[in-house]
């Protein structure tokens, strides 16, 4: 690690410094305190404020002061200073003065106590905070590459225009309660833990020790992913307000914008949420950002209150957690939901696990039709969808409990138990592939005439453990374990699944089929095993 000073003047082991000044007496004894003698004029220090504003050769920070003015000053009426004006005495009319803070930040540009001030104590001279910002030069970039219009998409228009929330997300992280030393933590995070892109102490033009902070100068401004990744046109086009806000008030816009893979990433406009209600905003305070979500429930007619949870679930189920690549005519690609979205690239429309309704899990279906959004993304891609994706909430028991003859089959074999609806032979925290043999298969095999075990180790043939596979050439083709112990061959390609025999022969070919195919189970509100209806039966030895 780099040793970076924040004097002008090099440290030397075993010294005292006192604002860049070195002690070279020290412990003088006086009657009410101690004096130590430094071997240079200390200069009064400039406060946070004041080192912003000034203007030094090819260095300035304007741009970032002017954003802290705008969004963050508060004044109070102070009516004791205003009272105690000479002119109130001889009964003069007298302007109200005002305190300036910035409550929303760390600390204030302009106090020079940087702690709790009362009559016995003054806490600045026992705390201190820190700073770091980006020259005018540095920031620019990012205004006017990606903030703003200047950018070339429908951005915001300028500084003056962002909304609070985003004005937070540029400014308050640069503001911190503690001093930036190399020793801090502070200093670790921003400028020696690996993170992806981080700055680096090479970026550091000035470091300097404040009256109320220290200072550290930067020639260099690197993005919150959130403005860079899928979430970036989220939070940069005001279209998406309420999905924004969703993301924030969820607290998943930093899992989705720091994910390191190749992700489809589909927000809804605030037409098309406030087309069908399905996401309102509600205002505890304005003035302090402070807000909740509710929803019409179209089934029972009433407005719902969205919890922080529920909907963070809802926007992860929008987060697939790999691009489409269209190997397929129907794909489908996990969610970080734990669901997924299915992208049928014959007709180019986008669902969840069921299809999509007006309103989320309404009654009245609908079809989503994604639309790509230009702006570059680190992770993945954005595309625009008018609907939510809808999930499923089908157990394994509900889903086979379909096909009758089958699972009557399961019941005879004692795999499934009559009386409970959550004892089988499957294991809940597994995933599995089912093949389902048609009631005409079944009965050309007489499975009815098999005793309970061997009817059991028959069934348990059909039913793959530890893997989904699906008919979009997602999963590698091999040799895949079943629930009796053995071994069933299988080889995928696009809207295909193929069962081949001892000599790799294809014995049963599975196409895809809107009603017969792909069947997601679910458990926990998960996707956790697919279901495949099939022509023909399994057998161990598949000839």
């Amino acid at each position: 690690m780099i040793t970076v000073s924040i004097f002008s003047r090099p440290y030397e082991p075993g010294n005292v410094y006192y604002a860049g000044g070195k002690i070279i007496q020290s412990d003088l004894f006086a009657e009410n305190g101690f004096v130590h003698i430094i071997d240079r004029v200390v200069d009064p220090m400039l406060n946070a404020e004041e080192m912003l504003d000034r203007e030094l050769p090819g260095e300035t920070y304007k741009l970032f002061l002017e954003m802290v003015y705008w969004y963050y000053p508060n004044f109070e009426s102070n009516m004791a200073a205003t009272n105690n004006q000479p002119e109130v005495r001889f009964g003069g009319v007298v302007d109200t003065l005002w305190d300036l803070n910035y409550f929303d930040l760390a600390f204030s540009l302009q106090q020079e106590s940087t702690g709790y001030e009362g009559p016995s104590r003054n806490e600045s001279l026992v705390r201190h905070n820190g700073l770091y910002v980006p020259t005018d030069r540095a920031f620019r970039d990012f205004v006017d590459g990606i903030l703003t219009i200047q950018s070339g998409y429908p951005h915001w228009k300028d500084l003056r225009s962002l909304p609070k929330d985003i004005a937070d997300l540029l400014i308050k992280p640069h503001f911190r309660t503690e001093p930036i030393y190399p020793s801090t933590y502070f200093y670790q995070e921003i400028f020696v833990t690996p993170r992806g892109q981080q700055l680096s102490e090479g970026d550091i033009i000035r470091k300097e020790f404040g009256s109320n902070c220290t200072f550290i100068g930067l020639d260099a401004y690197i993005p919150d992913p959130i403005f860079t990744s899928v979430t970036g046109p989220v939070f940069l086009r005001s279209s998406f307000s309420l999905f924004r806000r969703a993301l924030l008030y969820s607290g998943i816009s930093e899992e989705i914008a720091n994910d390191e893979g190749e992700l489809c990433f589909f927000p809804i406009p605030d037409f098309a949420l406030e087309a069908d209600s399905s996401l309102m905003l509600n205002w505890y305070n304005y003035e302090n950002n402070d807000y909740y979500f509710t929803e019409y429930n179209r089934t029972r007619h009433s407005i719902e209150f969205l919890s922080s949870g529920t909907l963070g679930s809802r926007i992860l189920n929008h987060v697939g957690t790999s691009l489409p690549n269209g190997s397929a005519n129907k794909e489908f690609i996990p969610t970080l939901g734990g669901n997924y979205i299915i992208w049928n690239h014959a007709e180019n429309t986008v669902q969840g696990v069921r299809p999509s309704t007006i309103g989320y899990n309404g009654e009245e279906v609908t079809v989503c039709v994604p639309l790509q959004l230009e702006e570059p993304a680190d992770n993945g891609m954005t595309y625009s969808v008018r609907y939510w994706f809808n999930t499923g909430n089908v157990n394994m028991r509900a889903v086979l409990s379909r096909y009758s003859t089958f699972f009557d089959l399961l019941l005879k074999a004692g795999l499934f138990d009559p009386y409970s609806a959550n004892t089988s032979f499957l294991d809940r925290n597994q995933n599995y592939t089912v093949f389902v043999p048609s009631d005409q298969a079944l009965a050309e095999y007489q499975a009815d005439t098999l005793n309970e075990e061997a009817l059991g180790d028959f069934l348990k043939y059909h039913f793959l453990q530890g893997s989904i596979i699906s008919t979009d050439n997602k999963q590698p083709s091999g040799d895949y374990p079943t629930t009796n112990g053995k071994m069933l061959r299988v080889q995928t390609g696009p809207d295909l699944i193929q069962i081949l025999d001892n000599s790799g022969v294809p014995a049963i070919t599975i196409t895809e089929n809107e009603s017969r195919t792909n069947i997601m189970v679910s458990e926990w509100s998960r996707v956790t095993s697919v279901v495949h209806e099939i022509d023909h039966v399994l057998v161990r030895d598949q000839e």
